[in-house]
């Protein structure tokens, strides 16, 4: 049967025909028409609907907002009457509504639909919150005595294996990947994906092994881990680490800074890069404020940390000062 799925995503509500990487409120069946009443705050901030028609590859008139191409790879974000549309060589196209609350998806001919949910998870759910006005962070984030730590870095920087060598040793998972940040006033953050998504590689991450822990694989072949949530509410965030590997310390190392470097180092990172509109100059203005309220420095770490003997609880000791 196929279920209606309402999560809570970044502080959004988001109602979805299919399961998301989220905190789940309700499932209900698609043919549940009209809906089953929900509580005031659980009414969809942003509605997924598939359409049977497949994607072969057609792109609408419009201004190109952001673009990254390499051969015949590419996407394409591009602003229209209607809304927006994001496309995704060989794989998907999502269209997003003017009023940002409405996203019809549809995979590419011949391709399977499994990949929707990871797409629109990860840059499809940035460019929206970007849009809507918050700060969004390529970032994991933790919990950890009640504030929040946001780990940066390229992709394969290693940001998903610090986040789960700290849940072994206590703390809880924010998100992974994609961070969303209210900054007018005292930063806060919002709880995202409810799974890492490690690499093959860093199955040994937490000072054991994975095996036996609740694990399952993503439709990209990674190794999908569920380790202790965060509380739903909004967090605190205390501090944002860009990580760094250093092989000539021994042990996790984070050196002074101030606001500035802060701000570049945040803008190193974009999860949603390459726009060409006032959409970017907004996002610089919002990241200004992070910089300027958030505790932002690097986290020199050891050459293969993950490997070492005692590096979960190591690594926890460099980060949350114990």
């Amino acid at each position: 049967m196929t279920l209606h799925h309402v999560h809570r995503l970044h502080g959004l509500i988001v109602d979805a025909p299919f399961e998301l990487p989220a905190v789940p409120l309700s499932a209900v069946p698609l043919s549940a028409v009209p809906l089953p009443a929900v509580p005031d705050d659980a009414v969809p901030d942003l509605v997924v609907e598939v359409t049977g028609q497949a994607w072969t590859g057609e792109i609408p008139d419009g201004r190109v907002v952001a673009a990254l191409e390499a051969g015949d790879v590419f996407y394409r974000r591009v602003a229209h009457p209607a809304g927006f549309t994001f496309a995704f060589s060989r794989t998907a196209v999502f269209d997003l509504s003017d009023d940002l609350r409405h996203v019809t998806a549809r995979p590419h001919e011949g391709e399977s639909p499994d990949r929707l949910p990871l797409f629109l998870s990860g840059a499809v759910i940035a460019a929206v919150l970007m849009l809507r006005g918050h700060a969004v962070l390529h970032a994991s984030c933790v919990e950890y005595d009640g504030v929040a730590t946001a780990f940066v870095g390229d992709s394969g920087a290693g940001k998903s294996t610090v986040a789960a060598m700290l849940c072994a040793t206590g703390a809880a998972l924010v998100t992974d990947d994609v961070l969303r940040v209210d900054h007018s006033g005292a930063p806060l953050c919002h709880v995202g994906s409810t799974s890492l998504r490690l690499r093959q590689g860093s199955r040994l991450v937490t000072g054991r092994s994975l095996d036996g822990e609740p694990t399952d694989l993503s439709v990209d072949g990674r190794v999908l881990w569920r380790p202790p949530q965060a509380s739903p509410g909004p967090i605190a965030l205390a501090e944002v680490c860009e990580l760094v590997v250093d092989p000539s310390i021994t042990a996790p190392v984070k050196p002074p800074s101030d606001w500035q470097a802060g701000l570049q180092c945040l803008l190193r990172y974009p999860r949603v890069g390459n726009w060409r509109d006032t959409t970017s100059a907004a996002h610089f203005d919002t990241l200004v404020d992070v910089a300027r309220s958030v505790r932002v420095t690097q986290l020199r770490v050891p050459l293969g940390l993950p490997a070492v003997t005692r590096g979960a609880e190591q690594l926890a000791s460099g980060v949350f000062e114990r």
